[in-house]
This record gives structure tokens, sequence and C-alpha cells, in this order.
């Protein structure tokens, strides 16, 4: 079957979020040269990385569409400039899907006793763990069955190192390490998003995030729980779909005091979001 996409859609649908990659790169390359920038820079970057980072969600669902081509060298790119390995991502989040936050997802935030975890060894599982092994240049490929190893997983791991180098020749050591911490900061900050998006809903549920705004510029990112209902439908499609839940009055993902109870206890976390753990 060939791919339902004509030129000027994918030129549409794929051009917005590429820009804003780039919008990233330049902001890193601010943080390199003015150094003195770096604590506005930095944080004023991770929502402009969470706008790509849904795009780059919408894009794993929506397969081969665009074709297999397009689908591998659009998925390395926007995974590059956040951090992540494209090939350790395709494998992670359809774990995620086949267990819904039950017992088998890496990125579970619930302990086996059913009581939610720490949010600070939640971070620490699975952001800061993964994201220094993924330092290491080409370990991921370790962890993949022979026949994975293709020339699109070392692109992918290329590419990454890549950019590494391109910010140690622009700035040095400070260079490399600002887009280190860069990275880890939105690994963090993507996995509380995922911690929050499960957080007090049954097994296979999520959270509804019914914010009008913040879905138009998250490309309906908020509708999680009619997501893990139906991953096929495409993000356009999802409000119009009931969700299991009820919609939250907060959502905690900007919020700095959200976080420091998410890092503290769950229980502190429940009372600055208004949420009923008995609910």
């Amino acid at each position: 079957m060939k791919p339902s996409s004509t030129m000027p859609q994918k030129f549409i649908v794929l051009l917005f979020p590429t820009l804003c990659s780039w919008a990233i790169l330049l902001g890193w390359l601010l943080i390199v040269l003015q150094e003195k920038y770096f604590l506005i820079t930095a944080p004023a970057l991770l929502p402009m990385g969470f706008f790509v980072y849904a795009r780059l969600h919408n894009h794993f669902h929506e397969g081969y569409q665009h074709g297999k081509r397009l689908f591998e060298t659009y998925g390395i790119a926007l995974s590059a400039i956040l951090g992540l390995s494209w090939s350790l991502y395709l494998r992670h989040h359809a774990n995620h899907h086949q267990f819904n936050n039950g017992p088998g997802d890496f990125a579970r935030t619930m302990e086996p006793d059913g009581t939610f975890s720490n949010g600070s060894i939640y971070i620490l599982r699975t952001a800061v763990k993964p994201y220094i092994l993924q330092l290491v240049p080409f370990l991921a490929l370790l962890g993949m069955k022979k026949q994975n190893r293709t020339a699109v997983a070392y692109l992918d791991e290329s590419l990454r190192v890549m950019l590494r180098l391109m910010a140690f020749g622009f700035g040095g050591i400070y260079g490399l390490f600002g887009i280190l911490v860069w990275q880890l900061t939105f690994m963090i900050f993507l996995m509380y998003s995922n911690y929050l998006q499960h957080f007090y809903v049954p097994i296979g549920n999520g959270v509804v995030w019914n914010e009008g705004f913040f879905n138009f510029i998250f490309a309906e990112i908020g509708w999680h729980d009619q997501h893990h209902f139906k991953p096929s439908l495409l993000h356009g499609q999802l409000k119009q779909n009931r969700s299991r839940t009820i919609p939250r009055k907060r959502m905690g993902l900007f919020d700095p005091i959200a976080f420091v109870c998410f890092l503290w206890s769950p229980r502190l976390l429940a009372k600055r979001l208004q949420i009923s753990p008995k609910s």
C-alpha cells in the first residue's frame, strides 16, 4: 500500500516541528556562547522541547503513513535534538502501551504493592539512569538483538554523538556541559509528565487535561486517557472520544511547587493538585 500523504501534506505536518527543533539548536548555541544567559535560556527551552516531543510522540503513532524512510529519518532527527535514542524510544514507548502502566512497563509509576512511587526514586530510575547510559556512545546498541542493529540504529547513535561534538567545538567543556544538563533536565521533565498523566487513575487509564490552549500548542497531548484507550487514533481525533476519567482541575506540569511535592511524596503532590487519593 502506498503512503496516503501527499508531499504538500508531509511538508505542512513536518515543517513546523522541524523549525522548532532548529530553534532549540539556536537556543543551545546561545547557551554555549553566552554563559550568563544559561539560567534564562535553558528553562525557556523546556516548553519548546516538550512541543517537539509531542510531535515526535504523534509521529511514532502515525507509523509508516508518510513512508518508512521518512518515518525513520524524522524520528532520528527529533530524538537527537532532545537527547533521546530513537531506537530505544521505539522499544520503550511500545512497551508503555503494551503494559499501560502495569507490571512490565519500564516507566511504571507504581510500586509492586500498588502505591505510587516516590518522585525522586522514580526520576532516578526512569530518567537519570537511562540518560547516563545513553551518554556512552553506541552503548544502546549492546542491548539490542543483532538483527535490530541496523544502519538506521548506527545513524541514530552517530547523530547524537555528533551533536555533542558540535557543542564541544563551539563552547568547549562549558558548551558540552550546558547541552548535557539541558538534555537531562528535559528527560526529567518528560518522565515527570508521564507520572502526572497516570497519577491516581486505574492501570490502563490516563489523566485528561482539558485545557484548550495547552492542547492546541502541544498537539492534543492532554487527552491521555483517550490515547491509551485507542493509541491508533490520530491526535486530532482524540477529543472527539469520551474519556474514562474525569478531567483534572490542575495539570501541575509547569508548576514548580507541584514538582517539589512530586519529588517529596505522592501524598503532597495529590494535595497540591487537589486530588483525593480515594477517588
